[in-house]
């Protein structure tokens, strides 16, 4: 019995696989401007000092940057100050010619922007988005002595607990105002630690009761049992270091979830990588393909091993979750400007 297809003469059979098959065909590859890089050098904006948590993760990617795009030579230029507004606005005002990069303090650039800071001079939206090396856990860690160790253990004092802030409208500052009200807990900041190792110290000697702050700034003090965790601030139990510790999002009531929900997404835009607005396209991908081929070579998880952890997210996968922590610190934006009353 003759079927439709074997009725057909191998010509036709031929044009008619070629119509079907030319939509995926036409669709061009995409672009990416190797050659552009050949004898340049790229500039890499830190916007904090030598020695800390970005900074590693720009001298970490350096020699894995050079090794995949050939001939090019990367530098790491530190510009504090701000809590990391000196550097973004420098990254923002870069020329947009694929030159210029910089790691970024994601969630705080984020709600300054939500707020109208007069020193946020970007706008996050019109960046170049290359990727994200990872989103650290923000933790309230209190001493080990303390006779508190759970939220309810907070929840029940007797009088106002006292946390220790390095700044007013800092990142952690805006995120104890929105977890101690979703708990219910009345608290008060102590502001002015020119360093979290300070805030720390302090909190340490029994001046302060407790300390927010990335997992991987505690973290030391915490393996060395100086410190225990209370809660984390994620969407779920997904970093493997604190498995055991209950997220803010299980302790707090129906009423505040939908706040939490929305601080725990800005919060997972950290540690994103950008360049400049208006990178041509074909540049940008070159950087986004190194950035990910990088932090996937053996040698660069060997280093997260030992010096910082990495969770890499793609450039486009990065731009998505921008969208989704403006969203979501736009409607956090009252109580935003609360806390800072």
């Amino acid at each position: 019995m003759k079927t439709i297809l074997s009725s057909l003469s191998a010509a036709r059979w031929l044009a008619l696989l070629a119509a079907v098959l030319w939509p995926f065909a036409a669709e061009p590859a995409e672009e990416k401007d190797y050659a552009f890089y050949k004898g340049k050098v790229i500039e890499f904006i830190v916007p904090y000092t030598v020695g800390g948590g970005f900074d590693a993760y720009g001298r970490g990617l350096k020699p894995y940057f050079e090794k995949y795009i050939p001939g090019v030579t990367m530098v790491i230029r530190n510009t504090p100050g701000g809590g990391g507004l000196t550097g973004t606005n420098q990254l923002y005002r870069a020329k947009g010619d694929g030159l210029t990069i910089g790691i970024l303090n994601g969630a705080g650039m984020v709600l300054n922007q939500i707020l109208g800071a007069k020193e946020a001079l970007y706008d996050l939206n019109k960046m170049s988005w290359v990727g994200r090396v990872y989103a650290d856990t923000h933790v309230l860690a209190v001493p080990s002595k303390s006779p508190f160790r759970t939220a309810q253990d907070l929840k029940g004092a007797k009088r106002t607990i006292v946390i220790a802030q390095t700044g007013k409208g800092s990142d952690d500052f805006f995120l104890t105002y929105l977890a101690f009200n979703a708990l219910k807990i009345p608290f008060r900041n102590i502001i002015g630690f020119q360093s979290s190792a300070e805030a720390i110290m302090a909190v340490l000697r029994g001046e302060q009761d407790g300390f927010m702050d990335s997992f991987s700034t505690l973290e030391k003090v915490i393996k060395e049992g100086e410190m225990r965790l209370v809660f984390q601030v994620a969407l779920a139990r997904d970093d493997p270091r604190i498995k055991e510790v209950p997220t803010l999002l299980e302790l707090v009531g129906e009423d505040a979830r939908e706040m939490i929900t929305g601080i725990s997404s800005v919060f997972a835009f950290e540690r994103p990588i950008a360049a400049p607005p208006g990178v041509p396209a074909a540049r940008l991908n070159v950087l986004r393909e190194t950035l990910w081929t990088s932090l996937h070579d053996p040698g660069m998880v060997e280093w997260s091993k030992k010096v910082r952890p990495i969770l890499p997210l793609s450039g486009e996968e990065t731009e998505k979750l921008l969208k989704q922590a403006l969203a979501a610190g736009g409607r956090l934006k009252p109580l935003l400007q609360e806390s800072l009353k």
